[in-house]
């Protein structure tokens, strides 16, 4: 399945910010640019796996703290957690979400 930028949404930017959002009807997942700037909370309610595309900082899950730097894949899954740093980052979730729902 290709996403084009037309199946993209824009979100108004913020400390977390999602910069763009893909969602196409028949996706089995849906797609964000994000990034965070300082810390963002969150508990999804989708698999969820991050790929960190610029930046440093952590993710803590609460029993552990993962470090993250450029080209790292995080395996989330529906876990609470706490992402702290200053990072540009593609998250990936499935089932997919509204752009709303990622932050």
């Amino acid at each position: 399945m290709k996403l084009k930028r037309t199946d993209s949404e824009t979100v108004e930017p913020d400390t977390s910010t999602v910069l763009e959002h893909f969602l196409k009807d028949d996706a089995p997942f849906s797609l964000s640019i994000m990034t965070v700037d300082g810390s963002h909370e969150n508990t999804p309610d989708s698999e969820t796996a991050y790929y960190i595309v610029e930046g440093d900082g952590q993710i803590d899950l609460g029993e552990r703290i993962i470090e993250l730097e450029p080209d790292d894949v995080v395996y989330i899954g529906t876990d609470h957690h706490t992402i702290e740093g200053h990072l540009k980052i593609v998250a990936v979730q499935s089932p997919p979400t509204a752009a709303d729902a990622v932050l």
